[in-house]
């Protein structure tokens, strides 16, 4: 059900890189800046805002208690949201990462630098702590989704691995396969997860993988 619409501008010149929602709030970067959307009730939109030249291009973006993260690729910017007349940008942190992903679970950021599946402590955004850093599950991340305490990394050699993130101090490996197309995203349910890929001689289509009774997830 279509609930409201809002032209944005410079659609036509590209579109926008990355949305989150959040609570009452639709945060959308763009080519020119950062649009704040905030919704009532009806989740009809009571009122936006754009900010020029902040949160531009955004590949990945998450927000703990309204300081929005976001990135581009490299490091982690910050940006207060919490009052919507008055978005203040607050810094760059770990600005010597490549980072590509950004979720946020149970007070921690969960985020790849590259060949780096890493956890952090955000309880206080500007002052990260790192949980732990696992280099043996993921070789180039690309995409990542979460089913309760297991988590999926697609990676670029086209394997995805599956992961018990029960204790985030020691992440272990449940369990990994070979995709064989390339993957675009990644999307979990119940006992497996969907990957939507892009055929060599077909133009778009959808995977599904699930466990058999030894626990190796196969092409279903």
């Amino acid at each position: 059900v279509l609930v409201d619409t809002l032209n944005l501008p410079n659609y036509w010149l590209e579109p926008y890189t990355s949305v989150l929602n959040e609570g009452n709030r639709v945060c959308i970067s763009g080519r020119e800046g950062l649009w704040i959307l905030e919704l009532d009730d009806s989740n009809d939109i009571a009122d936006s805002v754009f900010v020029e030249n902040i949160d531009q291009r955004r590949l990945s973006m998450a927000i703990k208690d309204n300081i929005l993260m976001g990135t581009r690729g490299r490091g982690i910017e910050l940006t207060d949201i919490s009052d919507l007349d008055q978005i203040e940008y607050l810094g760059l942190i770990y600005d010597d990462l490549d980072i590509s992903t950004l979720e946020i679970r149970d007070e921690l950021l969960y985020t790849f630098d590259y060949n780096d599946f890493m956890i952090v402590d955000i309880n206080n955004p500007e002052d990260p702590r790192i949980v732990s850093i696992n280099d043996q599950h993921t070789v180039g991340a690309m995409y990542f989704a979460f089913s309760g305490d297991t988590g999926y990394f697609i990676n670029t050699d086209r394997s995805c691995r599956i992961v018990d993130l029960t204790n985030p101090e020691s992440v272990e490996e449940i369990s990994n396969c070979f995709l064989g197309n390339h993957p675009q995203s990644i999307t979990t349910f119940d006992h497996g997860f969907i990957t939507s890929v892009d055929y060599a001689e077909e133009p778009f289509g959808f995977e599904i993988f699930e466990p058999n009774e030894n626990n190796e997830y196969e092409l279903s």
